[in-house]
């Protein structure tokens, strides 16, 4: 937190963090393994593209939350796609995520398509003897996050800008070399990708298990505009939103509850409470926000994105946190310690003589018979979310205490392997990187 700069160091910028010597003495160890030939800024080796056009409906569209972090690879994502402005590229061009650097989003375009404008669109100069693929490694790499992260300006939303991305130092192996490197770290994307596919084979199963255990097939897919409505119905629920009825939730509701004995269907509001403590977040408290849960699964994951921890809720181990924001993103989450939470979710604690498991009611409210009744009652079109009133009548399916072993047994066991499987590709791919940093600076 405390160096010291000389006078003549300060050459093309007065921000502190610019000199600090984690990112002087990478630059340093950089310029003493390669020679001038060697290396090069990337300004002089790239034309870095900020030039801006409408959107165009039906070109593809990448924003920064379709690129996963590290590796570049592209995920799809529920955000909406803009209606503003954009950049465009072509096939083969490298997309760097310019806002929170840090977060290493860069995508080597499979198609010509739009962006948003928070990337730099990177394209190679004819003369210069750099692979795209070996750019996108080396973008992501320790070795050039060390100068990012010191070039970053902005609080609330750091970015990098052009001028600063344009004294970035970069090693110019040869193109055999570059070739040789890139080779390695996709071999090593691949298996990883493979690992992670397995893992989510494991978890995605388990839908179609838990209904087998159950006994109920849920309805298809029905996407009637026009249906009927008993005005009793109208009446009892107190409801005028005509989504609400449609038949597609009426008859999941109705699957559940025509099963045979020792299967009951009961609303949430019958079965649990739900907790809105309001809290204050402090250093010792584990937070998690919605981007802390990954859809489907309910696992926890990494993020650098914050969705408001000046407000929280405060939870206990064994609750489930169920989303309240575009709840058909199926985030659903039990908790394995006390924290504090977003108030984007809906706590809900599993009452004692109701003999329910947390982890069972968990792997039912991430389920294809939630999911059937969500779609249906959300309220609100840019940001839908699933209201404290309405979410109290959720309806689930409560089999007895043994079934509900069973299937909590199952899904342990496979949430327990897919565990296993993604710290194996995390390692893997780990140690394919810091093998590509110490072939190109050593140790």
């Amino acid at each position: 937190m405390c160096f010291a700069v000389t006078r003549g160091e300060i050459v093309r910028s007065l921000h502190v963090d610019y000199y600090h010597p984690e990112r002087r003495l990478v630059i340093r160890a950089i310029q003493e393994k390669w020679n001038s030939a060697q290396r090069n800024i990337l300004g002089k080796v790239l034309a870095i593209g900020e030039e801006t056009a409408l959107y165009q409906p039906g070109l593809p569209y990448i924003g920064l939350a379709n690129v996963e972090s590290d590796n570049g690879i592209f995920v799809e994502s529920s955000d909406e796609e803009p209606e503003g402005l954009c950049r465009r590229f072509l096939h083969g061009q490298v997309l760097y995520g310019k806002l929170r650097p840090y977060l290493n989003k860069v995508y080597i375009a499979q198609s010509d398509g739009q962006c948003s404008t928070e990337f730099f669109v990177l394209n190679v100069l004819e003369q210069t003897q750099l692979s795209n693929e070996f750019l996108q490694a080396y973008l992501t790499s320790k070795i050039c996050l060390a100068q990012t992260v010191h070039m970053m300006t902005g609080n609330t939303h750091p970015r990098i800008l052009r001028e600063d991305f344009k004294e970035i130092l970069i090693p110019l192996p040869p193109f055999a070399n570059q070739r040789a490197l890139v080779a390695e770290m996709q071999a090593a994307r691949a298996s990883r990708q493979q690992k992670l596919a397995q893992a989510d084979a494991l978890l995605a199963g388990l839908d179609a298990y838990l209904l087998e255990q159950l006994g109920i097939t849920p309805p298809q897919e029905d996407k009637r505009q026009v249906y009927a409505v008993r005005f009793g119905d109208i009446r009892a629920t107190q409801r005028l939103n005509a989504e609400y009825f449609h038949p597609e939730r009426i008859l999941a509701i109705r699957a559940m509850r025509d099963r045979q004995a020792g299967l009951r269907a009961e609303r949430l509001a019958d079965i649990a409470d739900f907790v809105r403590d309001l809290a204050k977040v402090s250093a010792e408290d584990d937070y998690v926000g919605l981007a802390n849960v990954q859809s489907n699964t309910g696992e926890l994951v990494e993020s650098n994105d914050k969705d408001g921890e000046d407000a929280c809720l405060r939870f206990a181990q064994g609750d489930v946190l169920f989303a309240r924001l575009r709840p058909y993103l199926n985030k659903v989450h039990r908790a394995e310690k006390d924290g504090v939470c977003s108030t984007e979710f809906h706590i809900i604690r599993v009452r004692p003589e109701n003999k329910i498991l947390p982890d069972y009611l968990a792997t039912i409210l991430r389920s294809s018979l939630i999911l059937v009744q969500t779609r249906h009652m959300m309220t609100g079109n840019t940001h839908p979310r699933l209201t404290n009133d309405d979410v109290v009548n959720l309806v689930v399916p409560i089999p007895d205490n043994d079934v509900q072993k069973v299937i909590v047994a199952e899904v342990n066991h496979c949430r327990e392997t897919a565990r296993q499987l993604r710290a194996q590709a995390a390692a893997e791919w780990d140690a394919a990187k810091a093998r590509f940093e110490k072939k190109l600076l050593g140790s």
